[in-house]
């Protein structure tokens, strides 16, 4: 059966005819309709006169959201009649007072609730009345942090267009199969690592030295595939020159990797774009099962460092934080193409220097040169453990944070960084 544009599509571009497009659909393994929150004893949730959502309605909609989580992920929709068919169909539109007030709510819930939260869960309201009401959609990835658990402190998985308890031999094959993913997961970045020091070592070797930066993102849960990517590369591989505040206030542009460049040329099982400075190569790639990374390697040159005395060689933060825009952007684009837009993808980063003079270390500059520096770290600086995607700004400022962290300083209050053209 077709996918529908209302379940594929990012959440936040789904409009109220997409939603009238579900009518005559069927709840299925990834797809759960909910007429109305649901009430104790039949007693309407107080929710719907003006009070607050009861812990009995939560508790019965985190079972549906954790049932997807644990199986394939997909949609739970809040404000659809089902008929009394089997499956059950979509019959019509319910509209609930307040679903943007209300998606916003269930879901701070929902990540406060279940155990442990699922990563990458999302939720809109999306109004059909002008006064507002309208329907709740959630948004489930298959989660690589199950088997999750709802506020009963039971596990649920989809068998058909139902969500049930887990047994316990369900839960530890789930376990065994996540722990197996996760082990391809970690394989793969140590593959790309060793792929990326070899690509370091001639220059390293032969001209004194260089500073590596790695930016890797790599598919989790759904497997994305597209067999010819140079044909998407113009915009998965697209360079965007990220605006951000700094502290909430101060604006900023981060300085880019590089610009302009070649045009993105096909490679083996993948698409590539190269951009060369006088000190400075950039490769930017795109592979067929939706790997997406950033190398970039400058040739040390050599300034006095006033403060110490010894000479020192800079890589500026804000090169690094528009690398990982650049490779988020990316993999949303890489995952648009394939179909799959809400697929969870995990990072990891690294900046390392290699050979040159063992005495020079590795300054880091501030997000945009002519600032003042934010210190010297050592190098190799790697983020081992994968880091969630899901939530862009947070991402952001985890790196920004990682690195104030290295070079020993305070990070600016309140906010850290946000970008602030993200699309």
């Amino acid at each position: 059966m077709e996918m529908l544009q209302a379940l594929e599509i990012p959440l936040e571009t789904v409009t109220k005819a997409d939603i009238e497009d579900l009518l005559g659909w069927p709840e299925n393994e990834t797809l759960e309709f909910n007429e109305a929150l649901p009430g104790e004893n039949g007693t309407p949730d107080p929710w719907l006169t003006g009070g607050n959502v009861t812990k009995y309605a939560k508790r019965e909609m985190f079972k549906e959201i954790v049932a997807l989580a644990n199986t394939a992920g997909g949609n739970f929709i809040l404000g659809i009649e089902e008929s009394d068919e089997k499956p059950p169909v979509a019959k019509s539109i319910k509209p609930i007072r307040g679903c943007v007030d209300l998606a916003e709510r269930l879901r701070r819930s929902a990540s406060s609730s279940i155990d442990p939260p699922i990563p990458g869960l999302n939720s809109r309201g999306i109004e059909t009345q002008d006064d507002g009401s309208g329907i709740v959609v959630f948004r489930v990835p298959q989660s690589r942090s199950a088997p999750h658990r709802s506020s009963d402190r039971h596990c649920y998985v989809r068998r058909g267009d139902e969500s049930v308890p887990m047994s316990m031999r369900e839960i530890q094959d789930l376990t065994i199969h996540l722990s197996r993913r996760i082990d391809e997961l970690n394989a793969r970045f140590e593959r790309l690592r060793t792929e990326f020091l070899k690509w370091l070592e001639p220059l390293g070797k032969y001209h004194g030295g260089v500073i590596g930066l790695r930016v890797t993102a790599v598919p989790v849960g759904e497997r994305l595939f597209l067999d010819r990517v140079n044909n998407h590369a113009n915009e998965i591989l697209k360079v965007e020159q990220f605006r951000a505040l700094i502290a909430g206030t101060t604006p900023i542009v981060l300085h880019p990797f590089q610009d302009g460049g070649q045009a993105p040329i096909p490679v083996f099982r993948g698409a590539r774009r190269e951009f060369h400075e006088d000190r400075r190569t950039t490769w930017f790639s795109a592979s067929c099962d939706g790997v997406i990374e950033i190398r970039s390697r400058l040739r040390w040159v050599t300034s006095e460092n006033t403060q110490s005395g010894k000479l020192t060689n800079m890589f500026y933060l804000g090169w690094i934080l528009d690398a990982v825009a650049n490779v988020v952007k990316a993999a949303r684009s890489f995952a648009n193409a394939a179909g799959v837009p809400e697929c969870e993808y995990a990072m990891t980063l690294e900046v390392r220097c290699t050979n040159g003079a063992t005495d020079i270390p590795l300054r880091i500059g501030y997000l945009i040169p002519g600032a003042d520096d934010l210190g010297e770290i050592e190098s190799p600086l790697v983020v081992e453990e994968p880091m969630s995607m899901s939530d862009r700004d947070e991402l952001m400022n985890r790196v920004t944070r990682d690195f104030f962290d290295a070079c020993h300083q305070q990070l600016p209050q309140p906010e850290v960084l946000k970008i602030t053209n993200w699309n």
